[in-house]
């Protein structure tokens, strides 16, 4: 706060007292009330100037003032200082990561182009973090530019109906995040918050920005985190597969801690406000038709001045955040782990299913990732198995490679005299049971399922079994039960085309083309 100028009346005192009385400079200023060194300024001034008391005595105000009052101390005339443009400085220093740009050295800058009317370090820095401080907290620049993605789930939802507009079908969950300093916000609907639908949302959250931020902060949901805790939470094991895929790392926000992720939480109550509270009238029968209308409105918000800065998110991204992105890395294919122990035939149970692991795991406990078509299987971080995903009733799938040797020459042997058995009674049955052995992933069910099927010409005859195997093999139905009963109902023994029946051309509901002119 600057000084309030010396008055005339103060400035005689100041010279009867020190000129006239002789007193001292702390003397004067303990009587005046003005500085003592501005009190010895005056002083000093007068004598340089020949003046004496007897010669100041009979002047007026103005006079005193005009001779003395504006040549020192603050009643000197200063020139005005210029207001530095803060600004582009605090934007400058969200690139300091990449251009090394620091207080002092914007300050240098702004020093050096006109010394006179700059403001000291100390005064520029002061007012630097009074503007900071007028911003709003969500652009605080203890965030690097373009460094960390914010990602939470609103905590409203969005009711999609069913096509009579009548009964809501399911409620969408709102996926939110917030990217970066410019706070660029993204949001979509999805149908549940499961595993595979947060790691793409994820995805579409990376086209959106065209690039990955380095550090992802999530709260402590289940989805990211197995286990939260200090010093480092357990995370999800699919979701650091996936951000390790893309080269980043994942920060979880510290339980009730939450200025970890006060950007995001501002991002979902404006997503609320500016989104969702507009839509909420609408009735929309598709997450597609719903997440067309969020776009659009997302584009608005993000396109939309804020108030302190005067640009726009999207303004601020582009020029502080999209440079620091990482690139998208391609490729990724989503899948769950889960735990598994290889029991004494050498499969480990995964969904229920049973696949087979190199014999030696007998009894060892075991990583499981299931993808779409592949379960591959991991001990010790690394992979002893891979298998395409059984589908259907299918309950094994086996590999001849894992099996003991004496299991492998066992099966190997099954295989030749099953098929010289079905060689012998003919090629529809030779095929039929190459076929059936095929559908089966595990070799030790299957040779006395197929065993099982040939036997049946002993009783029915090997012409018989020739025609059922060749009619099951149309069905294709590879099982005991379906030739059987084609025996049985002496179906092998029927024309394979049945007879067609006729339709009356003359009945009154037969429309012809002329009809559908």
């Amino acid at each position: 706060m600057p000084k309030e100028p010396v008055s005339a009346m103060q400035i005689k005192e100041i010279l009867r007292l020190g000129l006239q009385l002789g007193l001292s400079e702390r003397a004067v200023s303990n009587h005046v009330g003005v500085a003592h060194s501005t009190c010895g300024d005056y002083v000093r001034l007068a004598r340089s100037l020949g003046l004496t008391w007897e010669s100041l005595e009979g002047l007026g105000d103005s006079e005193i003032w005009a001779l003395l009052g504006k040549h020192v101390g603050a009643n000197r005339a200063r020139p005005e200082k210029r207001l530095p443009d803060y600004r582009e400085a605090y934007l400058v220093l969200h690139q300091s990561r990449k251009t090394g740009a620091t207080l002092q050295g914007l300050w240098e800058e702004y020093f050096d182009e006109d010394p006179a009317t700059a403001y000291s370090y100390t005064q520029y820095r002061m007012y630097y973090h009074r503007y900071v401080k007028t911003l709003d907290v969500r652009m605080r620049f203890e965030h690097k530019a373009g460094e960390k993605m914010w990602v939470d789930y609103a905590g409203k939802t969005m009711p999609v109906w069913r096509r009579d507009l009548e009964t809501v079908d399911f409620e969408a969950q709102i996926f939110v995040s917030v990217v970066g300093v410019g706070s660029l916000t993204f949001a979509e609907a999805t149908r549940t918050q499961q595993l595979d639908q947060w790691v793409g949302s994820h995805e579409r959250t990376f086209r959106f920005l065209g690039g990955v931020p380095p550090v992802w902060v999530p709260d402590n949901t289940k989805v990211a985190v197995d286990k939260p805790g200090r010093p480092v939470p357990v995370l999800n094991r699919t979701y650091q597969e996936f951000s390790r895929h893309h080269g980043a790392i994942v920060q979880p926000a510290r339980v009730r801690k939450p200025r970890d992720k006060a950007k995001v939480e501002n991002g979902v109550q404006l997503v609320e406000r500016w989104i969702l509270f507009k839509l909420r009238k609408r009735k929309f029968t598709s997450l597609d038709e719903l997440n067309e209308a969020i776009a659009e409105l997302l584009e608005k918000l993000n396109n939309r001045p804020m108030r302190n800065l005067g640009l726009t998110r999207r303004e601020l991204f582009e020029k502080l955040d999209k440079p620091a992105l990482l690139p998208v890395q391609p490729g990724y294919s989503f899948g769950r782990f889960a735990k598994a122990r290889v029991n004494p035939q050498y499969h480990a149970r995964v969904d229920g299913k049973y696949y087979s692991v190199p014999h030696t795991y007998t009894g060892k406990k075991v990583m499981a990732r299931i993808s779409a078509f592949t379960v591959e299987v991991f001990y010790d971080g690394l992979r002893i198995a891979v298998h395409d995903r059984l589908l259907g009733t299918h309950l094994y799938s086996t590999k001849l490679e894992h099996m003991p040797a004496n299991h492998a020459a066992i099966v190997e042997v099954s295989v030749d005299r099953i098929l010289d058995w079905a060689r012998g009674i003919g090629p529809q049955t030779l095929t039929y049971i190459d076929s059936f052995l095929a559908s089966r992933h595990y070799a030790h069910t299957a040779h006395p399922h197929a065993k099982g099927v040939l036997m049946l010409a002993r009783t029915y005859g090997a012409a018989r079994m020739e025609a059922a195997c060749g009619r099951a093999q149309e069905f294709r139905q590879y099982n005991k039960a379906t030739v059987e009963r084609i025996l049985k109902c002496g179906r092998d023994k029927q024309p394979k085309e049945g007879p067609q029946l006729a339709l009356p051309q003359g009945h009154a509901n037969i429309r012809g083309a002329g009809e559908y002119q």
